[in-house]
C-alpha cells in the first residue's frame, strides 16, 4: 500500500471535505438515525443509573443518605458526560456502511473493493471502545482536576481512542483485521490527529450531536489517503 511521505498530509483538506458532507441530503438522514439511537441509548443508561441508585439502603443517619445522594448524583453527571463519547460512536457504528459509502461515491467515484466485515467484527470494536473510554478515563480521572493539563490530557487520551475507533470502523470495509492494525501502526500520527479534531467536535455542545458522523466522514478521507487511494474525483 502506498504511503506519503512523513509531514505531507491533507488533513486541512479532509476536514474541509468533511464539513462539505453536510451538504449532502443523504447524509441528513444517517445524522437523523444516529441522534435518535444515541438519545435512546442515554435514556437506556439514565433509567439503569438511576434504577442503580435507588438500590442503594438509607443510612440510620440523615447526613449520610444527603452526602450519598449528593456523591452518586454528581457521579451520574460526570458520567454521562464521559459517555457521550463512546455512547455517540456505538450509535453511529450501525449506520457507518451507509455513511461511508456516500461520502466515498461523492468523493472518490464509489466505494471500490468490499469485503462486508462480520457484525462480530464490528461489535468487538464498539464494545472495546466503549470500555476503553470508560476506564481509561476513569484511571485518569484524578489528573483532570489539576489545571494545566487536565484539557490536554483528556483530548490526548481520548483523541487516541477516537482516532482508532473511527479508523478501524471505516477500514474494516476494505481491509482485514491484520492489515487494517498494520495499517494504522504504520499512520498513528494521522489518525491520532483525526480523532483529536473529532474529540473536540465531541466536546462542543450541540455539535457533539453533528460530531460522530462529522469524525466518520473526516476518518474515510484518511483512509483513503494512508491506502494511497486519495485521488479526488469531485470538490466542494
Amino acid at each position: 500500500m502506498a504511503r506519503r511521505p512523513a509531514g505531507e498530509s491533507f488533513m486541512p483538506q479532509h476536514i474541509a471535505r468533511a464539513l462539505a458532507q453536510f451538504g449532502d441530503p443523504g447524509t441528513w438522514g444517517v445524522i437523523f438515525k444516529a441522534i435518535v439511537l444515541t438519545v435512546l441509548l442515554f435514556i437506556a443508561l439514565f433509567w439503569g443509573a438511576q434504577w442503580g441508585l435507588a438500590q442503594i439502603p438509607e443510612f440510620a443517619w440523615g447526613w449520610v443518605n444527603d452526602a450519598v445522594r449528593f456523591l452518586t448524583s454528581l457521579g451520574l453527571a460526570v458520567g454521562l458526560v464521559f459517555l457521550v463519547i463512546p455512547v455517540s460512536a456505538v450509535a453511529l457504528g450501525f449506520f457507518v456502511e451507509e455513511l461511508a459509502a456516500r461520502v466515498e461515491k461523492r468523493w472518490y467515484g464509489g466505494t471500490g473493493r468490499l469485503r462486508e466485515p462480520g457484525i462480530g467484527e464490528m461489535l468487538t470494536v464498539m464494545a472495546r471502545f466503549f470500555l476503553s473510554v470508560i476506564v481509561l478515563n476513569l484511571l485518569f480521572l484524578p489528573f483532570y482536576l489539576v489545571p494545566g493539563i487536565n484539557i490536554a490530557i483528556f483530548y490526548v487520551l481520548n483523541g487516541i481512542l477516537v482516532g482508532r475507533e473511527y479508523f478501524e470502523m471505516v477500514s474494516l470495509r476494505h481491509l482485514a483485521p491484520r492489515e487494517v492494525k498494520k495499517l494504522r501502526r504504520a499512520n498513528g500520527f494521522r489518525i491520532f490527529l483525526a480523532g483529536v479534531v473529532t474529540t473536540l467536535a465531541l466536546s462542543v455542545p450541540v455539535a457533539n450531536f453533528f460530531a460522530p458522523v462529522f469524525g466518520a466522514a473526516l476518518m474515510v478521507h484518511v483512509y483513503k489517503e494512508v491506502a494511497g487511494h486519495g485521488k479526488k474525483h469531485r470538490n466542494p
